[in-house]
């Protein structure tokens, strides 16, 4: 019996005996940590806690500006510490960060460190350079340092009072292009048949399905619409910098005799008057260091990044708020896409009676036509049920089915370099019977319709491509008759600029497409005008992931990091978390929901 007991119950209670202490010890470390937590949160709020920095705000933003309202700080950006990958930063973050820090009187002038700074696009780089703008003209100074300067790292540093140029390095302004892939040989050689629906003759983006090149119709227009927005990128570096055309993009035939003669790129920019003075690490630290006092304690000069710049925003609560909803990216059907939270967001606004009107912010290519007509249709029961107006703001791109949604909107506004229309629609369905007859592989059954039998194995039976072709042209016409209804111009009017035409933003406003140039701030306002309130708050809503690793993080996040790493923002966030923008295209071309699959991108 002893032996017995020996060999099974006291091993049995000594693991139950550890399981209780380890119950107990976790339990209690989390005790305690909702102990740290809360009153750190309560120090926050009753402003027990300051930070303590003087001199200059560093801009050192690392990976890419996004045009959604992600929190710095948040799980995105400890999950990319993690595993070494970039970071995404919230455009409206940054700004509101600068926005603060120009009326902060510890911060004196601020720094644009941008080396990783990784992609931006132009309309949120406009937006910024505003920002930047108004930062300068409170009296306090902007300094940029650079080791290599791309176009959209020089776009901001533009907005500098004075540009550094680390020895050895140059500023990098090439131009924009538009290339695709084309894949009509490859289709042909692996025996592939494409079937291209379309309604729209400037509809490009089937064109990589039956052409081995870009067609003659749409290398014009796509030239003329670089040149536009190239044009808008080099007027803001030029009266920024009050320097000519010829010195900030000179022609490539007499950069490279400049430089062979002098091979120093980083004299050609100083000479050129982009950069206004070469310097070694060392000695823009000794300049700053002069302008903005010596930190002991770092070693450098006094700042602070805006990583860790964070003041108290407390503020008072008011009973108007506008919603801000953001939609981003290709709008498609599958268990990843967003668009549900998109509609619940839309009713929220609705029903919520302290919400008096609705700012959609839409930075979307297109996508599909079902998900476009869902989110209208949200949009328009605003409409039928409450007196509350829709303003559109349009980001880089609300194009196709982006515009399909805007069509709701009681007023929209676009930068001059917005790419909007695409007013087309179009399907791709591909299948493989003649590689599988190829290689010996034969699918043969029955069934009471040639609908139900539609596959990827078998050629589209001739019945199927009429329904498809009569489908297509019914959301065409009722795409031209929604924006008609809306614009409050003729059918004949929209269909002369429609056909899959994509437009920038100015001529968008002279055919009547848009109502204004402007930016967010812009929209903000127009919002508080037809909604007839001046005092107000923004409510801004983004999208939630629900996957369990996010809601782990964003848990230990909401209740630990957050208090600990920035004050309490004079904004609402609805569901913050962070998205994956990698979305996968709907591969779904063979069910019979044919209006689901017609993609308007």
């Amino acid at each position: 019996m002893y032996i017995l007991k020996l060999i099974f119950i006291l091993p049995i209670k000594i693991i139950w005996n550890t399981l209780n202490f380890i119950r107990k010890f976790l339990h209690n470390l989390f005790l305690l940590f909702l102990i740290i937590a809360g009153t750190i949160l309560y120090c926050n709020v009753n402003g027990l806690f300051l930070n303590k920095y003087k001199g200059a705000l560093v801009v050192n933003l690392k990976g890419d500006i996004i045009d959604k309202p992600i929190s710095m700080g948040n799980f995105n950006n400890i999950k990319n510490m993690i595993f070494n990958n970039k970071k995404t930063n919230s455009l409206y973050d940054i700004t509101y960060a600068i926005r603060k820090a120009k009326q902060d009187n510890n911060i004196s002038g601020l720094v644009l460190d941008l080396d990783d700074l990784v992609n931006v696009d132009l309309v949120s780089l406009r937006y910024l350079g505003k920002i930047l703008k108004e930062f300068s003209n409170v009296g306090k100074p902007i300094y940029a340092i650079g080791n290599n300067y791309n176009q959209i790292q020089y776009y901001l540093a533009s907005f500098a009072n004075k540009i550094y140029l680390i020895n050895g390095g140059f500023v990098n302004i090439n131009g924009i292009s538009i290339n695709n892939y084309y894949y009509k040989s490859l289709l042909n050689k692996i025996k592939f048949n494409s079937y291209i629906f379309r309604v729209g003759k400037y509809k490009s983006a089937v064109e990589p399905f039956f052409r081995d090149n870009m067609s003659n119709d749409v290398k014009v227009f796509n030239k003329n619409l670089i040149n536009n927005i190239w044009k808008i990128y080099l007027k803001d570096i030029i009266n920024n910098r009050h320097i000519s055309k010829d010195q900030l993009y000179p022609n490539i035939v007499s950069t490279i005799l400049e430089l062979e003669k002098d091979n120093n790129i980083s004299k050609f920019a100083l000479k050129h008057k982009l950069v206004d003075k070469i310097v070694s690490y060392d000695n823009f630290e000794k300049l700053m260091i002069n302008i903005f006092g010596y930190n002991k304690k770092n070693k450098t000069y006094n700042c602070i990044s805006i990583y860790n710049y964070h003041i108290n925003n407390q503020m008072n609560k008011v009973n108007n708020k506008i919603a801000v909803i953001f939609i981003n990216g290709i709008l498609i059907n599958d268990k990843t896409s967003s668009y549900k939270d998109i509609i619940k967001y839309i009713n929220y606004a609705r029903l919520d009676n302290s919400i008096k009107s609705i700012l959609l912010r839409i930075n979307s290519p297109g996508g599909s036509v079902y998900i476009s007509e869902l989110i209208r249709a949200a949009l328009e029961r605003v409409h039928t049920t409450t007196n509350k107006p829709i303003i559109v703001s349009m980001g880089n791109i609300d194009a196709s089915g982006g515009y399909w949604i805007s069509t709701a909107a009681d007023y929209i506004i676009a930068d001059s370099s917005t790419i909007t229309g695409s007013i087309g629609v179009f399907s791709v369905i591909n299948t493989m019977e003649n590689l599988l007859d190829y290689i010996g592989v034969h699918k043969d059954g029955v069934s009471n319709s040639i609908l139900p039998d539609i596959s990827i194995s078998k050629k589209l039976p001739l019945e199927t491509i009429k329904l498809i072709r009569i489908n297509t042209q019914f959301i065409y016409n009722k795409f031209i008759s929604l924006v008609s209804k809306s614009r409050h111009k003729s059918l004949n009017e929209i269909n002369y600029i429609s056909q899959g035409h994509v437009w920038y933003g100015c001529d968008a406003v002279k055919y009547g497409l848009v109502d204004q140039i402007g930016d967010f701030d812009d929209a903000i306002n127009k919002a508080a005008s037809l909604a007839k309130i001046k005092n107000f708050q923004l409510t801004w809503f983004t999208n939630d992931n629900t996957n369990l690793m996010n809601i782990l993080f964003n848990n230990i996040y909401n209740m630990f990091i957050k208090i600990l790493v920035r004050y309490l923002p004079d904004y609402t966030i609805i569901n913050n978390s962070s998205i994956d923008n990698n979305l996968t295209i709907d591969k779904n071309y063979y069910a019979l929901y044919l209006q689901h699959n017609m993609s308007m991108m």
